[in-house]
């Protein structure tokens, strides 16, 4: 395992909940994960992008496990001086988006058709994170049996695909950050990449006046995508719920509150007459959906 100084860092590309993409002075990057990580997760990241790199994919090529300070972190192969987030290029270069929305679509439709026989199956991870959400365990339990209602499937999901999981890097996009890798179905992953664009942002005054371009692009994004094998309106609709789950993991603050006040709005049967009150937002709620509701039983249909 190779021993970084901080001082070796050079300049912040990129930046997201739990970790910080820095490029060195002899031009490689490195991905530095918050103190709280675990080496156990950093592990599982490095082998699951070297899946990813041997399938063909276009992403960001890891190469060792590093200490860095009070950080574990994965060194990378070079790339570009002017290599950044997407989340970041967009932040300055707004008048872009439309070109990046369509790059967006078609590298996660080329993931959702990569066989992923040797990646773990999502069902399972997303069981343990419900079961870990400490939501009341009436609540968990309605959740599991939704999730039970949902097919498996073979498609290689990335499982956190969103802009600042991107690298822009000559003119191409590089996914990074596999930690969420697994084996299930592309309805999955589209209903998670869209809740990710239309909620990716905890409320507050950020959140609140970037929401409603995220609900934009996560409804258009479903509008791309549906009509594929597998991805339907209801099958994305019935995702959310065990999706919304969970996120809860570990969260305890005001973003925690907020999926809470989701969640249980999922669970509140459609003629329940307090449903509206429940979400926090009506059309925050339906982001991510790309039309009318099914029911739970004909969304679980293949």
């Amino acid at each position: 395992m190779l021993t970084l100084d901080p001082s070796q860092l050079s300049r912040r590309i990129g930046q997201g909940r739990t970790a910080e993409i820095f490029r060195l002075q002899d031009g490689r990057i490195i991905k530095l994960l918050s103190s709280r990580v675990p080496v156990q997760r950093v592990k599982r990241e490095l082998k699951l992008a070297r899946q990813a790199a041997a399938a063909e994919l276009p992403v960001w090529r890891m190469q060792e496990l590093v200490r860095c300070g009070d950080h574990w972190g994965l060194l990378g192969e070079a790339l570009p001086a002017d290599t950044t987030s997407l989340a970041r290029r967009l932040s300055r270069r707004p008048w872009e988006i439309h070109h990046w929305f369509q790059a967006f679509v078609a590298l996660h439709r080329q993931i959702n058709a990569t066989p992923a026989e040797s990646f773990p199956p999502i069902r399972k991870r997303l069981i343990r994170r419900i079961r870990s959400s400490q939501l009341p365990q009436q609540e968990i339990r309605a959740t599991l049996r939704r999730l039970r209602q949902l097919p498996d499937g073979n498609s290689l999901c990335h499982g956190d695909l969103h802009p600042a999981n991107l690298l822009v890097a000559d003119g191409r996009l590089l996914a990074i950050d596999w930690a969420s890798a697994g084996r299930g179905p592309a309805a999955f992953d589209v209903a998670r990449s869209a809740f990710l664009l239309g909620f990716g942002t905890a409320p507050g005054l950020a959140g609140e006046l970037l929401r409603p371009l995220g609900r934009h692009y996560a409804r258009r994004y479903c509008e791309e995508r549906v009509g594929e094998e597998g991805v339907t309106p209801g099958l994305l609709e019935a995702w959310r719920l065990p999706i919304v789950a969970a996120r809860l993991v570990r969260r305890r603050d005001k973003e925690r509150d907020f999926f809470t006040q989701l969640l249980r709005a999922e669970l509140t049967p459609p003629d329940s007459g307090n449903r509206e009150e429940q979400a926090p937002d009506r059309l925050d709620r339906e982001a991510g959906t790309a039309g009318p509701a099914q029911s739970h039983k004909e969304a679980s249909r293949p």
